[in-house]
């Protein structure tokens, strides 16, 4: 009937630690107190003001977008871009560290979606430990109202069959059997009030909401991430391609990537510095979310579980309860001392074993009880779920949280940079090697090879099949005094 032995202490994390310290500021910016309480505005407040700084990052890279795209919008892009190569370099660079942090967010998400998970089979398991106990309760009530009842019922019956017996003794016997029931049914009070202390807890409806949050939440963002990471090989595709086509469709989904990148990075960050909090003191949380529910010794008991420090609130009613059915016991063979003088122990026989069997029921029953109250297996749940929320869940959100902020700062840059090269691609035919530019450049004065080089740069060439391309070069020629041997003196084909 003892307590049971000191069992390990929750213990905070550097990290939780670290989100903790960050500042809680409220609307107004006035600093406000970090405990975890979600019923006070200020403190609901704080952690807004924290979710808006990734929104605020968000519009501001909008800001740039705006800007540099109406510059781009007005300059004249005419001279021949030779760092097109280094610019697809700076893309695929990117968008492989883009890849990179799409990978930690993965990781992240299964992180986060096992805490979810173990805080989930911490909750079933104490659901479970708080329906065993109801049931040895339901258990215990059974056998008394049927078992002992009915064998209590048959010793008086027997009592009454022998009208011999003297009228005191027989009282007697009646006054001992009623008092051996009056026990029993004293041992069910003390368990009904153990149960209505210790079981008002009802993590059913907990159970099933985080179960289904932590399914969705966890489908949503591997969607997210996988979204993101069809992007990043759509653009390997692109600058592998020199596809304008491919690189104007990951500019239009990029900026719609990066909204939803900041916007979650938002939720995460909100949600990882409130979890924080939580998981500093978690313990004033429960307090408060339990107080009508459960006393507060009781939730310090299961809380703590350390009997250096807090004792076993139930130990009185225990104690008494299994009192009752010792003293049940002393009143049954009083009883059974005086009837076995005047009456058949075969007739006995049979009422009698259902007592005393009842009663060792019951006794068995209440050590169940009392080690289903006891704080070892509620308060392992409750280390259990704290470490799944606070040690295996917040490092995986902070890790995805992390992603998406990088990946939105890459996926910004990658847009800025693609802007600029898509222009470059698809566009060879305007374009001319040194190779060209030296053999226009055979046989002519330098200031006519430049005057040739700029016209052709800054001149889209003719269709071939119009007349305008035979006189442009003819016109050519005779600046050039003759036709060029590098031409071979163009005719007009022959329909």
């Amino acid at each position: 009937m003892g307590d049971f032995p000191t069992v390990k202490e929750y213990q905070v994390s550097w990290l939780t630690s670290l989100l903790h310290s960050f500042p809680h500021l409220d609307l107004t910016l006035q600093l406000v107190n970090s405990t975890f309480n979600l019923e006070n505005a200020k403190y609901k407040e704080s952690l807004i003001v924290w979710g808006a700084v990734p929104v605020l990052w968000l519009l501001v890279t909008l800001m740039i977008f705006l800007l540099y795209f109406c510059y781009r919008c007005c300059q004249q892009d005419v001279e021949k871009d030779r760092r097109l190569p280094c610019l697809q370099w700076s893309m695929a660079v990117c968008a492989f560290l883009s890849c990179c942090a799409v990978g930690v967010g993965f990781y992240g998400n299964e992180d986060a979606h096992r805490g979810v998970q173990h805080l989930v089979e911490a909750a079933e398991d104490a659901v479970y430990t708080i329906a065993r106990m109801k049931n040895q309760s339901i258990q215990l009530q059974r056998n008394i109202n049927e078992t002992i009842a009915q064998g209590i019922d048959g010793m008086k019956r027997s009592y009454d069959n022998h009208p011999e017996v003297n009228v005191d003794i027989r009282t007697e016997m009646h006054s001992h059997t009623d008092q051996a029931f009056r026990y029993t049914r004293d041992v069910f009070h003390h368990v009904f009030d153990i149960n209505r202390r210790a079981g008002r807890i009802d993590l059913t409806a907990f159970v099933r909401y985080t179960r289904q949050y932590g399914v969705y939440r966890w489908m949503a963002t591997l969607l997210g991430l996988s979204w993101l990471m069809i992007l990043c090989l759509e653009l390997f595709l692109g600058i592998g391609r020199s596809s304008k086509c491919l690189l104007l469709l990951f500019c239009a989904f990029g900026i719609f990537s990066l909204v939803l990148c900041w916007l979650s990075a938002g939720l995460h960050l909100l949600t990882s510095v409130g979890v924080a909090d939580l998981c500093v003191s978690p313990h004033l949380f429960f307090h408060g979310l339990m107080s009508e529910h459960i006393e507060r010794d009781v939730m310090n008991y299961y809380l703590k579980c350390d009997i250096n420090v807090i004792s076993n609130p139930f130990k009185d009613a225990l104690q008494h309860a299994s009192d009752n059915i010792k003293e049940a016991n002393v009143s049954l063979n009083k009883a059974l001392t005086l009837a076995n003088i005047f009456i058949p122990t075969n007739e006995l026989n049979s009422p009698v074993h259902d007592v005393y069997h009842g009663l060792g029921k019951a006794l068995e029953t209440l050590m169940h009880i009392t080690e289903l109250v006891g704080c070892t297996n509620l308060h392992k749940d409750y280390i259990g779920a704290m470490e799944g929320i606070c040690n295996i869940a917040l490092p995986g959100a902070v890790l995805l949280l992390l992603s998406l902020g990088t990946t939105g700062l890459l996926f910004a840059i990658l847009v800025i940079v693609a802007s600029r090269a898509w222009r470059h691609f698809g566009s060879n035919s305007h374009s001319y090697s040194d190779d060209d530019e030296a053999i226009i450049c055979h046989g002519r004065p330098g200031n006519t090879c430049e005057q040739v080089i700029t016209h052709r740069r800054t001149t889209p060439p003719p269709a071939y099949n119009s007349g305008e391309f035979y006189r442009h070069y003819g016109e050519m020629n005779q600046k050039d005094g003759g036709a060029r041997p590098e031409y071979g003196g163009l005719q007009r084909p022959i329909a």
